[in-house]
């Protein structure tokens, strides 16, 4: 380290407690704590594969019951902020503590269930000028499923109670705050299916129909503050999801129908899935007027906008097994509201034991909520002056509307060398910043009695790229690289980077192994 470095005569080091316990078969806990010496040591020093955030370090430690009918979990998480960027909103909250109960119960006599979904959390801030407080949210529900061999109908009543004690609340705003919000929805399907011969091979075709029809009164929320919820990103199941907000902060308004068709080709002989199609939509009967404050652009947050389509995107899905080995999935979203294509994906995987795994992928995704965000801000004509300026430059630069768009290619593998040497390694390429996200490769060797595994990474650090450009700033960014080893004696102890667990979130279908 040189010299002028302001921490360079100081011990720097990374901390880590990990423990799982299972006391009974109901009863569990898990400890995962995490300490770093500074903010400039993973920038400075090289990261650990066992952080996938290095703007953020969580730890956390929880207990759970789990038994027919009930979940009980108790925790404790917290946030060391390694960003130096990063100050206020930008900064995850504590929970000191979680608590979560759910219980649901079948009746046998009647078609009918039963359930509560219920959460307690205590959300704490570094920073005194934002809210913090008690968060009550309780939901009860029944359904009444009623099922044949090829058809199904389930109506489900819901009602959601959420009760928030604050501190630090604005002029002017209660810090006891309440919210109860009905839910209801109808979801049913049929199921056809019919034997085919085709080219002297037997297979089983279905036809499954599907409709799911929500209704959600539009309730207030804008005095609740946003402590942990972001709007999730667009997929096939989100066409049946009772919420497009993540968290309890804020719940939907609703009055949709979504109608999908899923088609298999499945073969007799082998039970291979030989094809797979779906195709959903959802058809919006009002706007949907409940927003929240949670699309980040730069350092501000601003309010996310009204949606005003009639239609979603259209989505799309194709899969196949092709035989035992290799497989294809893919995707599209078309919005017919801008006539564009939003989401695509595109996957190969070939998987063959012992290990022989190679993976090809593409994925594309276009997301305009920024774009839309600062439109609508910049339509209110009480907007500060000094906001309109920035947002006016926000928006006329690409990179910042852009920031959340993804074009990507995506290689893995882990291939046999010789006497149980095994190569590994993947390449993660972005196409719209024409820079490498992460590339890895490596060699694993095992035998009866240890494992070692060693791999030289590159990867662009989340500390050094920003979360959005500024701008004037290149989106190119530096990269960062690193060799990692791990010895491991079966049965017993480990030393190193746990490359395996790495290795099963990075390479699909690698399974590690235990002993």
């Amino acid at each position: 380290m040189p010299n002028s470095c302001p921490v360079s005569n100081k011990a720097r080091y990374l901390a880590s407690i990990k423990n799982n316990t299972r006391f009974t078969p109901n009863i569990s806990s898990n400890v995962d704590l995490n300490l770093v010496s500074d903010r400039e040591y993973f920038s400075e020093l090289g990261n650990a594969l066992s952080f996938p955030n290095f703007s953020h370090i969580r730890s956390y430690m929880d207990t759970s019951y789990v038994d027919q009918g009930i979940s009980l979990v108790g925790r404790l998480e917290s946030y060391q902020t390694i960003d130096p960027a990063l100050f206020g909103r930008l900064k995850p909250y504590r929970r000191l503590p979680q608590l979560n109960l759910n219980l649901d119960h079948t009746f046998k006599s009647i078609p009918a269930s039963t359930g509560l979904e219920s959460e307690y959390v205590y959300f704490q801030h570094d920073d005194g000028g934002l809210p913090d407080g008690h968060r009550l949210n309780v939901k009860p529900y029944v359904s009444f499923p009623l099922k044949t061999a090829s058809a199904y109908v389930t109506p489900k009543m819901s009602l959601q109670y959420t009760q928030y004690l604050l501190n630090n609340q604005q002029v002017g705003v209660s810090d006891s705050i309440s919210r109860v919000v009905p839910i209801g929805s109808i979801d049913s399907g049929l199921f056809f299916e019919k034997d085919l011969n085709i080219a002297g091979s037997s297979f089983l075709h279905t036809l499954e129909p599907r409709l799911f029809y929500l209704y959600i009164p539009k309730v207030n929320q804008n005095d609740i503050p946003i402590f942990d919820t972001s709007l999730y990103d667009f997929q096939f199941d989100s066409l049946f999801r009772e919420n497009r907000f993540s968290g309890s902060d804020r719940v939907q308004d609703a009055n949709q129908i979504t109608a999908a068709l899923t088609s298999r080709l499945v073969d007799s002989s082998s039970g291979l899935e030989r094809l797979k199609v779906s195709v959903g939509d959802i058809i919006h009967f009002q706007d949907r007027e409940v927003t929240a404050p949670d699309i980040r652009v730069i350092t501000d947050f601003l309010e996310s906008p009204i949606q005003t389509s009639t239609f979603s995107p259209i989505v799309g899905e194709l899969s196949s097994q092709i035989n035992k080995h290799v497989t294809v999935d893919t995707g599209m979203q078309w919005d017919p509201d801008i006539n564009e294509i939003v989401r695509g994906k595109a996957y190969l995987h070939f998987v063959n034991e012992p290990g022989e795994i190679v993976n090809i992928g593409y994925l594309y995704r276009k997301n305009n909520l920024i774009k839309d965000s600062l439109d609508r801000a910049l339509d209110d004509p009480a907007l500060d002056p000094v906001l309109r300026d920035r947002f006016e430059l926000y928006r006329a630069n690409n990179t910042i509307l852009r920031s959340n768009d993804i074009i990507q290619t995506d290689v893995s593998f882990r291939w046999p060398i010789y006497d149980n040497w095994f190569a590994v390694g993947r390449w993660q390429y972005s196409l719209l910043n024409n820079q490498t996200q992460e590339a890895f490769v490596g060699f694993e060797k095992e035998n009866c009695c240890w494992r070692f595994r060693v791999i030289g990474r590159r990867y662009v650090n989340n500390i050094t790229a920003a979360s959005n450009p500024v701008p004037g700033r290149n989106v190119s960014t530096d990269s960062q690289t690193g060799i990692f080893f791990q010895i491991e004696f079966k049965g017993l102890t480990g030393l190193g980077e746990k490359l395996d667990d790495f290795f099963t979130q990075s390479i699909y279908g690698y399974q590690k192994k235990e002993y």
